[in-house]
């Protein structure tokens, strides 16, 4: 179901840059500080999803080649690696993104677009994360990825996105978690 809905808002979101750009183009103005926001909104999103889908992907993958825990999740966090690396590195004009890991210091998200992050490194993400995976019958499996945090919680994965005229952040929070069941799909955790 979030999957859904999350799927209707980026459709509704794309619908409205759309709109919104081709008036921009019909008036002569290609930039607007609402267009840089609705860039941000959008990529933000896309960010986030893209971690829950290559996450699922490679737990799904990892248990269908009845994989253990410990070799399941590096290859996870590897993909992981990879992706928040390659989205770094593209070109998003206005738009600037500086991925890596941010100490909360107070209980409220927001305040993580404004602190210092430190570079992403595979070998700390392979410690600040856990896979579980349990049989349930021979046909069937469960598993599950964990972002723990650290031993305090307190270390959250963050992409950092800044415009001209705005900045917000996406995030991996401390006790996110990723549940599959062999091949039948994602639930949510409860």
């Amino acid at each position: 179901m979030r999957g859904f809905i999350s799927y209707l808002f980026l459709i509704l979101l794309a619908s409205i840059s759309v709109s919104q750009y081709a008036l921009q183009r019909a008036h002569g103005n290609y930039n607007t500080p609402s267009m840089e926001l609705q860039s941000l909104a959008f990529k933000r999103s896309e960010l986030e999803q893209g971690m829950d889908r290559i996450i699922a992907e490679k737990l799904r993958e990892g248990m269908l080649l009845h994989l253990t825990s410990e070799q399941i999740k590096p290859h996870i966090n590897q993909a992981l690696f990879t992706y928040l690396h390659a989205q770094s590195n593209a070109e998003m004009d206005p738009i600037q993104m500086e991925v890596g890991f941010a100490h909360m210091q107070t209980t409220n998200y927001l305040s993580l677009a404004q602190v210092p992050v430190q570079p992403l490194s595979e070998q700390q993400l392979n410690t600040l994360t856990h896979v579980f995976v349990l049989p349930i019958n021979p046909e069937e499996q469960y598993g599950e990825y964990t972002y723990t945090g650290g031993a305090f919680g307190t270390t959250i994965l963050i992409a950092q996105l800044t415009s001209h005229h705005g900045k917000t952040i996406a995030a991996l929070p401390s006790g996110y978690r990723i549940c599959v069941i062999d091949i039948l799909g994602e639930i949510p955790c409860a």
